[in-house]
């Protein structure tokens, strides 16, 4: 990572950079980072797009199912023509996010989460962020997570409720602290916010 910024850089963040939190060697820092980005989805599409935008340096992206037509009034990550081409999410996701940002590396997996791949799809991932929509992922993500000393963001939605929260391993309860249980959705909005 270069020490000094590319004019070209300073222009396009030039919002980020003046802020006294980010500045010049926040915005390197970003561009030296690699994020995880498990799920494509309704959580994931946002987040993947201002990560990209704001220029973090390298996205792993995950997601081995295919976009609806219910998905695109939420997922904006995908559009009609990927569903006509049957093209998975995570491959659309990484068209648009190149289309938002070449700078950047892309990758994109699609491939179901698994515990025997989470090293190979997430060694470099300096962070990971769970956009997931079940339980059991997340637990294998948790685990990943605790045994590597990465952390991650939770996020979870049910209708117009959202909840999130970053877990440190060795300094935060782990995700299986905070949900020792499967819960249900209304349960994991509650139990979350309480944390």
């Amino acid at each position: 990572m270069s020490e000094f910024l590319e004019e070209t850089d300073r222009e396009r963040y030039r919002r980020q950079i003046i802020m006294p939190s980010v500045g010049e060697e926040g915005q390197r820092r970003l561009a030296g980072s690699t994020v995880g980005v498990l799920g494509q989805g309704g959580l994931g599409s946002p987040c993947t797009i201002y990560l990209a935008a704001a220029g973090v340096g390298k996205l792993i992206l995950v997601d081995q199912k295919p976009p609806k037509p219910s998905n695109l009034n939420r997922q904006v990550l995908h559009g009609e023509s990927d569903i006509n081409e049957a093209i998975p999410k995570a491959m659309s996701a990484k068209r648009r996010v190149e289309q938002l940002n070449s700078s950047i590396e892309v990758q994109a997996h699609n491939e179901r989460i698994e515990e025997g791949n989470m090293g190979r799809l997430f060694h470099e991932a300096d962070v990971l962020v769970d956009c997931l929509d079940d339980f059991s992922t997340r637990y294998i993500l948790n685990d990943y997570c605790v045994a590597e000393g990465k952390p991650f963001v939770h996020c979870g939605i049910e209708s117009f409720n959202g909840q999130m929260t970053t877990i440190v391993p060795g300094e935060t309860p782990c995700l299986r602290c905070i949900f020792p249980n499967v819960p249900s959705s209304e349960e994991e909005i509650r139990q979350a916010s309480s944390v």
